[in-house]
């Protein structure tokens, strides 16, 4: 069994699929803002190759700003230690004093000096505390650390238009095209339909600080573990977010091998260098990685004659229907000799007959048709018309010998809406996410 590298012409349009940008119009939430003056709406444009808590990451520290006090402080930072009994105990007592002597003012002045004494020694005290705190954060500072006032807040995107959560573990460029699939439908409602290319772009997103939707994960900031001691996974969310793409991409990988060896086999360096890419969209530092990781290993050199490379038996792949949570399951890069084939080699045959061409009993049988298909040396691609008719089948039917969607459905692969024809393979080399997972959005009327 051998190997081949990725041919050019699918490198290409990886390259170019990862150099696809939305333009987005970033606003603050009205329930968030605590000035009297809103800020002026972000202008962005955002790879579809990432994640909006890293896209967005210093605009949401602008907005933010803006928002209340005590907005976006309570779930999301980075959990610190409650402080030591003593210290509440100290609060407790100066705030005492504080309003004895406030209600107590006929009171000797003897009784007077003791609680301004005791204010003073509690004043002291709190200076003392206060040049510690300062003194942690320069340490902080001196070590690269987030200071305090720094850390990323509680937030969550809404998509303006529809007005739903945008779930922050999705790439942005699934996020898109949900919203897109949406309005695609809404206009096709329409009796008089408006541009698509002006109601659509730019994307407009609002950032929440408060009243974090139940709906979507928590997004559980995490500090980096002592072994992150790179650069890039000293930024909270990097590391937060990093895990959970990692996470994926070993799904996808056992999926794809049927084995965890190879997800496990992925060295650490690797690993980093695929996120920096993400990180900075670089498709070519992500393909350093990745260009080994999309081959298979193919038995059958008629399959590989087919496909053009070695590649894997299995496919991974995610369908979102109406933005609800993905399916995923591995597809079978190849089919074996179906109904339709064999049907199909039914009807050559009798129109052999009809032609009167001499033919042996043999060749009559259907058992003997059914041996040929079985031991046919090239299989039949699995399409994406098969996959979704497999999985879908309440919204894709067979018409003429061919898979369509039903009216009223809308589908698309990175923003595009291929064939139902196209080879679930092709578009899985060309089109699939950094995690290895070809998305598939689906949108109904339902």
């Amino acid at each position: 069994m051998s190997q081949t590298s990725i041919p050019a012409s699918t490198t290409t349009l990886q390259a170019a699929n990862w150099s696809g940008y939305i333009p987005i119009l970033l606003s603050l939430a009205p329930s968030s803002l605590s000035s009297p003056v809103a800020p002026r709406p972000l202008h962005r444009m955002i790879s579809r190759m990432t994640y909006l808590h890293i896209a967005l990451n210093e605009e949401v520290m602008q907005l933010f700003e803006f928002a209340p006090a005590t907005a976006g402080q309570k779930e999301l930072l980075v959990r610190e230690e409650p402080p030591d009994d003593d210290d509440n105990h100290k609060d407790e007592s100066i705030c005492d004093s504080g309003e004895a002597s406030a209600s107590d003012g006929a009171v000797a002045a003897a009784s007077d000096d003791k609680s301004n004494d005791a204010i003073r020694d509690k004043s002291g005290q709190n200076e003392t505390d206060q040049k510690d705190i300062e003194q942690k954060a320069d340490t902080a500072e001196s070590t690269g650390a987030q200071p305090i006032s720094k850390k990323y807040p509680t937030c969550w995107f809404e998509d303006e238009e529809s007005g739903q959560p945008l779930r922050w573990h999705l790439f942005i460029g699934v996020l898109y095209d949900a919203m897109k699939g949406r309005a695609v439908l809404k206009q096709s409602h329409s009796f008089c339909p408006s541009d698509e290319s002006a109601t659509l772009l730019p994307w407009r997103i609002r950032v929440h600080f408060t009243s974090y939707p139940p709906t979507i994960l928590p997004f559980e900031i995490q500090p980096p573990s002592k072994k992150d001691t790179t650069v890039e996974h000293t930024n909270q969310i990097s590391t937060t977010i990093s895990r959970t793409f990692r996470n994926s991409l070993k799904q996808a990988l056992f999926m794809q091998y049927t084995s965890s060896k190879v997800a496990n086999s992925i060295t650490k360096s690797s690993h980093e260098k695929m996120w920096n890419a993400i990180l900075t969209t670089n498709y070519t530092l992500y393909h350093e990685v990745n260009g080994s990781l999309q081959m298979g290993t193919l038995s059958s050199e008629a399959d590989k004659q087919v496909a053009g490379a070695a590649v894997p038996e299995l496919i991974p792949v995610r369908v979102l229907v109406n933005g609800n949570s993905p399916m995923q399951r591995p597809c079978r890069a190849f089919r074996d000799a179906d109904e339709n084939i064999m049907l199909q080699t039914i009807k050559q045959q009798c129109e052999t007959e009809e032609n009167g061409e001499e033919t042996t009993e043999d060749e009559k049988t259907l058992d003997n048709l059914v041996e040929r298909l079985t031991t046919c040396s090239i299989r039949p691609q699995t399409s994406l018309g098969n996959v979704l008719l497999s999985w879908l089948p309440q919204y894709f039917d067979v018409v003429d010998e061919t898979i369509v969607a039903k009216s009223f459905v809308y589908y698309s692969i990175q923003g595009i809406q291929p064939n139902l024809s196209c080879s679930i393979l092709d578009l899985w080399r060309s089109l699939c996410h950094p995690d290895h997972f070809l998305y598939v959005v689906v949108i109904t009327n339902d």
